[in-house]
């Protein structure tokens, strides 16, 4: 079934990032945080539990993690006081920089016998997939 050969692919993409990644001292959960942050400069905790669709006090917790490595830095919003923005680090920017290197390494034997045009079709497909997920849960 599909649903079950994603959930493998998933698995096993943590499974070897976390492996590769254990030099760096961080999880495949802190590793997406990252590269999300790497992309999307000052966001809120809550954007971010947003993007991953995951609980907002799991986001706390690994954004607390990778603020103790000095991985993010938080500052207040200034329009929202009670609001912390999460940023990249220095330390965070080399961190995710190496890890990215990890991912490289995890793409290339995934996508191995796996065309261009293959593969863009099944990222269009995916993402439709993805909102209409989205959709049924907001719906129910």
């Amino acid at each position: 079934m599909f649903l079950n050969d994603m959930s493998t692919i998933f698995r096993y993409s943590n499974i070897f990032v976390n492996r590769s990644s254990s030099d760096l001292k961080i999880t495949s959960a802190e590793h997406y945080i990252l590269m999300y942050l790497f992309q999307k400069e000052g966001v809120s905790q809550d954007e971010i539990a947003d993007h991953f669709a995951v609980d907002k006090g799991s986001i706390s917790k690994t954004i607390h993690k990778l603020y103790l490595k000095k991985y993010v830095d938080k500052y207040e919003d200034i329009s929202n006081r009670r609001k912390n923005l999460i940023c990249l680090s220095k330390i965070g920017r080399k961190t995710f920089a190496k890890s990215r290197e990890v991912l490289d390494e995890w793409h290339k034997s995934v996508m191995k016998d796996v065309s261009e045009e293959e593969f863009k079709i099944f990222k269009e497909v995916l993402q439709k997939m993805t909102v209409n997920v989205r959709n049924a849960i907001e719906t129910n």
